[in-house]
């Protein structure tokens, strides 16, 4: 039994794959609109899940590719039931069938050009599952493939776009696997294989490798996804630029060091791939932070963790993994309980000895987005709620200030809102921080009081021209005590301001000639 199997089985409940060659997913795919791509049959699918379809317009002959899966058009992959008798899971209603996507409309190249085109249809979703959220750097993806055609097939990585990509591809006609690149829309042929022979109506998986320079491409009959790495076929071929130097198993080259992976189809109408499956090293796998509700899993690397799964177990201070899983002496994953800390220790006991590596997993931070009111009244204090996410799933020490002012009272209510009483008070656009457990998470220029608002002048419009008349300004939001009020006639500030209520100011006014003259007051910071 493989020594990863019970942990494999674990993480596949989750979505995760755990393999010799890292932890990764099954790729989904999903088809939301079928259309006929300029009148020709088959329908292609032209609203993918996660995917793009990017069609080679400089492609002789173009026609535009007919992408769709098999679940949704079972009779136009009829002939992939050729193969069901050495391959039963393919057979309609089965989990894998609903896997597989057909390629099914010719797409003609520039025969045998190295600049053959066709059509891709590209992973375009985001490297999700990758630690701080990378971009697709080192990975190794798997597909199982079966063409009925004689021309090219293959598989793109670093795939940037239609002009910027690596791509492993063959040919039946001419009897040749390559790797090539392409950069700015210039191709190069890096190595040529051509002791290949055939692959029609044959399952194969490709397996391609791209960590930092290196690149390296596998390629096995049957469609076996849990083979171990040992036991994968190396494609080896001969360097275009240095043909001196014999065949070569892994090839270096840095012209793209990021992108995704996109499966290749040109002049073949009945082509077909499934069980897409991509793996990132552990160490790139696994995120750093982790979301307050727990339950994600997080590998941890090391040494010395035994050699069996014996009396094994990991904490993630202060609490205990709510479960561990041994994969290796170097490896162990653990189902994170749920928590509110920052940057946390790791310890891992094997046997009767503990080993331990501080800050080096975290929880995220509460993000905030909205308070249920955005203009405050300053006469009152009232209750409003911040809304969010990531505030933990269990009640926990929570606070909230607006601006340099703790709320009069704040109480949990879920992982995306607290409920918060808010004092009077008198300003602009205020921040808003609320700490959750030990962290603080903030959004700015959120809320506002109320600006003053001026109705009358309760004795009258008109000054004398020596000034030093005294006035009573009406009107509300002034204040429900003295915020430094201040009050200009026109450009000119009174003599002397003084607060009297929410509602009203006093102004002594200064000697002038002018006619109609504006009022502002100032509470605060609003006027």
């Amino acid at each position: 039994e493989n020594a990863h199997t019970k942990i494999d089985q674990g993480l596949r409940i989750q979505g995760w794959n755990f393999s010799d060659y890292g932890v990764g997913v099954t790729v989904s795919s999903a088809c939301n609109a079928l259309v006929p791509p300029f009148g020709i049959n088959p329908p292609r699918c032209d609203s993918w899940k996660d995917w793009r379809v990017d069609d080679h317009a400089d492609a002789k002959f173009f026609r535009p590719g007919s992408w769709f899966m098999c679940k949704d058009l079972p009779d136009s992959c009829s002939d992939l039931l050729f193969v069901a008798k050495t391959s039963p899971l393919y057979l309609l209603g089965t989990p894998t069938w609903d896997r597989v996507v057909k390629q099914g409309k010719k797409i003609y190249g520039n025969y045998p050009a190295e600049n053959n085109e066709g059509t891709h249809l590209v992973y375009s979703a985001d490297d999700s599952y990758s630690a701080n959220g990378s971009p697709w750097r080192d990975f190794t993806t798997q597909v199982t493939f079966v063409s009925f055609v004689d021309d090219w097939v293959g598989v793109s990585f670093r795939y940037t776009d239609e002009n910027n990509y690596y791509r492993f591809e063959m040919n039946n006609v001419h009897k040749v696997r390559r790797l090539k690149k392409r950069v700015a829309g210039v191709v190069t042929i890096l190595w040529n294989d051509v002791t290949f022979t055939a692959f029609d109506y044959t399952l194969y998986t490709i397996r391609v490798e791209a960590f930092g320079a290196v690149l390296r491409v596998f390629m096995d009959q049957g469609s076996s996804t849990d083979a171990i790495r040992v036991t994968w076929t190396p494609v080896c071929g001969t360097p275009v630029h240095d043909p001196g130097a014999g065949q070569q198993c892994a090839y270096e080259d840095d012209s793209h060091p990021v992108g995704s992976f996109a499966l290749f189809s040109a002049g073949s109408s009945a082509v077909y791939f499934m069980n897409v499956q991509t793996y990132r090293p552990y160490e790139q796998a696994r995120h750093g932070n982790t979301a307050p509700r727990g339950d994600a899993l997080v590998t941890i690397l090391g040494r010395s963790f035994a050699t069996t799964e014996a009396t094994v177990s990991a904490r993630l201070q202060p609490s205990s993994c709510q479960q561990t899983a041994w994969a290796s002496d170097s490896s162990l994953v653990c189902k994170v309980p749920q928590g509110v800390l920052g940057s946390r220790a790791v310890a891992v006991t094997a046997g009767a000895q503990a080993g331990s590596l501080t800050s080096v997993l975290s929880y995220d931070i509460g993000q905030l987005s909205s308070l249920s009111y955005s203009n405050l009244p300053t006469t009152e204090a009232i209750n409003t709620t911040v809304f969010g996410f990531e505030f933990g799933i269990i009640q926990v020490s929570s606070a909230a200030r607006l601006g340099d002012t703790a709320m009069e009272a704040s109480e949990w209510v879920s992982e995306s809102a607290i409920f918060c009483h808010v004092g009077i008070g008198l300003s602009g656009s205020l921040r808003i921080a609320v700490t959750t457990g030990v962290q603080v998470g903030t959004v700015t220029e959120t809320v506002s009081y109320l600006l003053p608002l001026l109705s009358s002048a309760l004795d009258g419009a008109n000054r004398p021209t020596f000034g030093l008349s005294n006035s009573t300004l009406a009107g509300s939001n002034v204040g429900v005590g003295d915020y430094t009020a201040g009050v200009r006639l026109g450009v000119t500030a009174c003599e002397a301001t003084e607060w009297v209520s929410d509602e009203e100011v006093t102004c002594i006014s200064a000697a002038g000639v002018h006619g109609t003259k504006r009022v502002v007051v100032t509470a605060g910071i609003g006027a």
